[in-house]
């Protein structure tokens, strides 16, 4: 039986207790775009937070999501 690693990024969501999730908004799509040109498996974007989301940091309200906010797909897992 084969097994398969998955890569998993952690910047946005981790990286977040340093900087108060403020990367601002061109840092946020150029990690993602960056992390998907290579190919990472997962990437954690950022942490659900119930309040509205502001523009520039990784927390994003539930019902909005990550994907309506910096565009392209997510998918949970």
């Amino acid at each position: 039986m084969k097994k398969k690693i998955a890569l998993l990024d952690c910047t946005l969501r981790d990286g977040a207790y340093i900087n108060g999730s403020k990367f601002g908004t061109s840092a946020i799509k150029g990690i993602i775009k960056k992390l998907q040109e290579a190919r990472v498996d997962i990437i954690e974007v950022g942490w659900l937070k119930d309040s509205a989301h502001e523009e520039g940091s990784s927390y994003f309200h539930p019902a909005a999501g990550c994907g309506s906010v910096y565009g392209g797909s997510a998918r949970r897992h």
